[in-house]
């Protein structure tokens, strides 16, 4: 947890790549191993925010829209968020 918090997203990118090499497996997969464990649930959401910013992005608008109803925070976020940043990756990932 240490290191998510107080490292850059370089650093965090060099500290998890050999976790692959390691194991075989990308850490986001491996904390799936307990879906209903809540801080597995938030520590993988920030690795695939670090990681993969775009498809993270993709994955709360899929949400946001999906729900019965739309969750307008949600999608009122990413989009004034990310306009400027990468919304043209994000689009193409949803």
């Amino acid at each position: 947890m240490r290191v998510l918090a107080t490292r850059s997203k370089a650093q965090i990118n060099v500290s998890l790549n050999p976790y692959k090499n390691e194991y075989g497996n990308d850490i986001s997969k491996d904390l799936k191993a307990d879906p209903k464990d809540e801080f597995l649930a938030l520590l993988r959401a920030t690795v695939k925010c670090l990681l993969l910013p775009e498809k993270y992005f993709e994955k709360v608008l899929r949400l946001a829209i999906n729900n019965r109803g739309t969750d307008e925070g949600a999608l009122t976020r990413v989009v004034t968020t990310r306009a400027e940043v990468d919304l043209k990756i994000i689009a193409n990932e949803y």
